[in-house]
């Protein structure tokens, strides 16, 4: 078998309305053929529908909703042991560009051997606006964000990343064989800057590169300031802080964590009333179950 064949495989993480997972997987313009779709915690009849409306790799079906890193580990794992030598994971909300496949091949036929981790260009929707060019993390803040790019550098070949976002990652299987699977302790949020800075511990590097392009098309699993995001968020980043945050920056991290949650709750006061109120309990839930020790899923009432 030509290696070529085995190249890359596409792994798209299911959940929610199936609509925003066919507009995903529309945007393949029917090149199927190397795409896991995981099936993360729903019945028998998606996997079916998704089974007979695309010729996709294989689906691969959940029980139980494990969270983003459960969902996208399993589909990992497969492409593994069905020997793809590169990996590219997705979410349901986002849709390829015109030639997407193909210039991502090509780039992958670029880097060769070396100790590359990468996404593209991500848009929103309207390709108008940059939704992630650039990765920057402080170990002294302890805070991870997205950083607007010049525009002079949309026709760069590359831009250097502190970490690259779990919304679309490319990376070679050999970086899992290096350096483990993502961690499912998160359950959805911060698992992607986690894994991202134990692959730089191995040397790897992470780049954008704009000339790859994908449109992110919001959310499939919850909204900004929902309950399920602000616990989520808040809950994960103390276990990231304390798990990868050095000692001698940890007391700074933490000061930078709850002046963030300070701001914010002041902001919802004046603003959002009961609304405001209900966010900041939400917040102080996802800390409270941190200190209890509870991770993984949260159901919510």
């Amino acid at each position: 078998m030509d290696i070529c064949e085995n190249l890359l495989a596409f792994i798209v993480l299911h959940y929610g309305e199936k609509k925003i997972t066919e507009d995903c997987l529309d945007s393949f313009k029917g090149n199927l053929k190397d795409t896991y779709l995981v099936i993360n915690g729903e019945d028998g009849e998606v996997a079916e529908h998704f089974k007979s409306k695309y010729a996709l790799k294989e689906v691969i079906v959940l029980e139980k909703n494990g969270g983003y890193a459960k969902g996208m580990n399993e589909g990992i794992i497969k492409a593994i042991n069905d020997g793809y030598l590169w990996i590219m994971v997705l979410n349901n909300d986002v849709k390829l560009c015109p030639n997407f496949i193909e210039k991502v091949t090509d780039k992958i036929k670029e880097i060769k051997d070396e100790k590359i981790c990468f996404s593209p260009l991500i848009t929103d929707k309207e390709g108008k606006s940059v939704w992630f060019g650039r990765g920057e993390f402080s170990f002294f803040t302890g805070r991870a964000k997205h950083s607007k790019i010049e525009v002079d550098r949309l026709n760069s070949e590359k831009i250097e990343s502190d970490y690259l976002t779990g919304c679309t990652l490319c990376f070679p299987s050999s970086a899992i064989k290096e350096c483990g699977l993502m961690d499912e302790i998160y359950f959805l949020y911060w698992e992607d800057v986690d894994w991202s800075l134990r692959l730089k511990k191995s040397g790897y590097k992470f780049f954008v590169f704009p000339q790859l392009k994908i449109y992110h098309c919001g959310s499939a699993s919850t909204q900004l300031e929902s309950q399920s995001y602000l616990y989520y968020y808040f809950r994960n980043h103390l276990i990231f802080l304390f798990k990868n945050v050095p000692a001698l920056f940890l007391p700074c991290s933490l000061f930078f964590y709850f002046l963030n949650i300070l701001r914010l709750s002041l902001l919802w006061l004046l603003f959002h009333k009961k609304e405001g109120r209900n966010k900041i309990g939400w917040v102080f839930s996802g800390i409270k179950d941190f200190l209890l020790k509870k991770d993984g899923e949260r159901i919510f009432q």
